[in-house]
């Protein structure tokens, strides 16, 4: 099999908690803080994991329920790495939401980096 490979190193200093990892109920919403303290640091990194590929399963950093919000499909793992990264992320994000449009629940696993420097 052939093709492009792609190598790169480096080393992303953060202090490093798993935020959440649980059930999302069917049809319903859920919010997780990021960060137990905005002011204290800036995300380097974000990893979520659903336990299931589904185009009914979305995350945001705003509720959702507001028709501003920029929602975004979970349907494959997410992984932000980096301050480069993470600044696709709005400005210090302090909360997730996770929404489950879907008829079943679905686990979705979050871990979290941050710098230990505000």
């Amino acid at each position: 099999m052939g093709g492009q490979k792609l190598s790169a190193r480096g080393e992303e200093r953060s202090e490093v908690f798993v935020a959440f990892n649980g059930e999302i109920a069917k049809a319903s919403v859920k919010s997780v803080d990021l960060l137990p303290d905005p002011a204290t640091g800036k995300v380097r990194l974000l990893v979520l994991k659903p336990s299931t590929t589904s185009d009914k399963v979305t995350f945001s950093f705003a509720d959702p329920a507001d028709s501003t919000t920029k929602v975004f499909d979970l349907k494959t793992p997410v992984v932000l790495i980096g301050a480069s990264a993470v600044e696709l992320l709005p400005a210090s994000p302090a909360k997730l939401w996770l929404k489950n449009a879907g008829s079943e629940a679905v686990v979705v696993e979050i871990l979290i980096g941050r710098d230990p420097a505000p």
